[in-house]
């Protein structure tokens, strides 16, 4: 009897190290040289998870609070990061796509409920119902479209975009901009292009595209070469980014700045203009003291005054850099 409980805890024992490991953050580099780091739903849950009376939101460095649905008798199930993984190492863009970070959500947001991305992470939601691998393969894919986009082709660069819209046949700007439907949405037709051109079979399992009207992306001449063309003309990369999310927004959206670590100590200014190019709020003028900062804009300006419905643009300068992004405000 004793000699059979020694065994079992023996057991117990040399499962532990396997058990831990299973809910650590995991690091991996592709073929292509992109760095993927993967943050697994209960280490989530235990390191970034925040909880009063009556809110449940995730704190990740770097971002805003964001709330999470309340935990209830709903049993939610998450993405399998190994599928994720997979997705990755099926991807066939031969050049790298760095620095992402996957969050695996352990519950819902509350006001955005869909997997989606946002600087260089993506954030996968859980469902109702257990999720296919494919549909996994498919999110994936399609996020890292989004921060592929960010990285190079911002919004800033009008000149890339009108060339993409005139391969895309969507340069009708009052049929496909981002308030449109989300088929509509040209980030989201960018965002399909790479699933498509670049995903594994998997990822491509439907063999479509969300927007049924739109010329499959291997039928549009010259548009996987355009996406290859893109890391060429982005070469260094920018040591200044900025976006912001929600974006189309009401009423508060998030400017966030992203540097690299030379740019430490120098002086930081966030500015908001309108769509005539006048300053309408200056959000923040002090020191860049870490890489990742996060301003909330709340569609007001200097004077506290609320601005209308329109096209907004915050600007970034760090020392001799700059940086900037499109902000949809809906009153």
């Amino acid at each position: 009897m004793t000699r059979s409980i020694l065994i079992l805890a023996l057991t117990l024992l040399s499962a532990l190290p396997l058990m831990a490991e299973s809910v650590l953050p995991v690091e991996r580099e592709f073929a292509s040289g992109s760095r993927v780091q993967i943050y697994p739903a209960d280490y989530v849950r235990d390191h970034f998870l925040r909880q009063t009376a009556d809110m449940s939101f995730l704190q990740l460095p770097g971002s805003p609070p964001m709330e999470l649905v309340l935990p209830s008798e709903t049993v939610f199930f998450d993405h399998d990061p190994e599928e994720a993984i997979d997705a990755l190492q099926s991807l066939s863009y031969p050049r790298p796509v760095d620095r992402i970070e996957i969050i695996f959500l352990p519950l819902p947001l509350r006001e955005h409920s869909h997997s989606f991305a946002r600087g260089n992470r993506i954030f996968l939601a859980p469902a109702e119902v257990e999720i296919p691998e494919e549909i996994t393969h498919m999110t994936v894919v399609h996020e890292l479209g989004h921060l592929f986009q960010y990285a190079k082709m911002s919004d800033m660069n009008t000149s890339l975009w009108s060339q993409y819209r005139q391969l895309r046949r969507i340069s009708n700007e009052d049929i496909y901009h981002d308030s449109a439907i989300h088929a509509n949405r040209p980030h989201e037709i960018f965002a399909e292009d790479f699933r498509y051109l670049f995903g594994g079979d998997l990822a491509n399992y439907s063999g479509t595209i969300e927007n049924h009207d739109l010329s499959l992306p291997d039928e549009v001449f010259g548009l996987r070469e355009f996406f290859l063309s893109l890391s060429d003309k982005i070469v260094p990369a920018s040591l200044l980014q900025a976006s912001c999310f929600p974006n189309p927004f009401n009423p508060r959206t998030t400017v966030k700045v992203d540097a690299e670590v030379d740019l430490i100590g120098e002086t930081l200014t966030v500015r908001v203009f309108d769509a005539q190019g006048r300053q309408v709020r200056e959000l923040y003028r002090g020191t860049l003291f870490t890489q990742s900062l996060s301003f909330q804009w709340d569609g007001r300006d200097n004077g506290n005054r609320p601005l209308p419905s329109g096209v907004y643009f915050s600007r970034i300068r760090v020392g001799d850099h700059r940086a900037g992004s499109k902000m949809i405000l809906l009153q």
